[in-house]
């Protein structure tokens, strides 16, 4: 993404939605399997802010809102949750990073996966003791 300065920010939403736009084409161009998979669903989920933290909070939640705007128009029902959410969703501990399960992924990659889980319906069973 090309690097917007503070009051041309708004523009990472308008790039972000052209990308989510874009996903469907490339998808289609690549396999019928993959378009089933991403659309067949009929689900996204987008990561929402991380509560405890300030720093860049205002930008992302208009990128955020860019890819999620995007994905809704491809038709999908799309959700915004806050990522320690995701985190006990899928792993059953909001504490603990997606890296503790993925080790040799990077944060980013794993954090991928533990939205995809979440957005896919994906809920760990946590026992009562």
């Amino acid at each position: 993404m090309k690097k917007y300065e503070k009051p041309d920010r708004w523009h990472y939403g308008i790039e972000a939605v052209d990308i989510a736009r874009n996903v469907l084409s490339i998808v289609k161009f690549t396999s019928m399997k993959a378009e089933k998979m991403l659309v067949g669903a009929g689900k996204a989920c987008v990561e929402g802010a991380a509560y405890g933290k300030a720093e860049g909070q205002v930008l992302l939640a208009e990128i955020r809102f860019g890819f999620a705007f995007g994905l809704y128009e491809l038709g999908l029902d799309v959700k915004i949750v806050p990522p320690a959410t995701i985190r006990k969703g899928v792993t059953g501990n909001g504490n603990k990073a997606m890296t503790e399960y993925f080790p040799v992924l990077n944060g980013n990659a794993a954090d991928a996966i533990g939205v995809a889980a979440y957005a896919a319906g994906y809920r760990k069973e946590v026992e009562n003791g």
